[in-house]
């Protein structure tokens, strides 16, 4: 699937909810963009328009306690995009998506999913196992 909520529409199937662990639970910065540019692209047409940038920007400082009304999101919105040089544009492609993000690299790579309760992260696992001919393969 292309991407959570992908496949039924409202609901999130097991398949989609772990290809969204695995994904997020690496250190690639590019997966994790590709991950967030499918999950608001909702009209599924391959870009992303500025209100699909704007309830996702809306959700991200939703998610750390940040409240902005949406004058002060829309001046985020246009801030980012003169900031890029797209300010004449209402919709970017994912190539154009990773330059509007760019900066922000680092922060996505060290990115992790923390549950409540505890400090578990979810973060990638290397398990060892021997084969037949009692050479070991390591996968993750």
């Amino acid at each position: 699937s292309s991407g959570i909520n992908a496949e039924y529409g409202g609901s999130v199937s097991f398949k989609e909810f772990l290809s969204f662990m695995i994904v997020y639970s690496s250190r690639d910065s590019e997966d994790k963009l590709k991950l967030i540019f499918n999950m608001y692209d909702v009209d599924k047409n391959g870009s992303l328009h500025v209100d699909e940038i704007r309830a996702m920007l809306k959700s991200m400082l939703e998610l750390v306690s940040a409240s902005v009304d949406s004058s002060e999101l829309n001046s985020l919105i246009t801030s980012l995009f003169i900031k890029v040089g797209f300010q004449s544009k209402t919709e970017l492609s994912f190539e154009e998506f990773k330059i509007l993000m760019a900066g922000y690299e680092k922060d996505l790579e060290n990115a992790s999913i923390a549950f409540a309760g505890g400090n578990t992260t979810v973060q990638p696992k290397t398990k060892s196992r021997k084969n037949g001919s009692g050479k070991s393969n390591v996968f993750t």
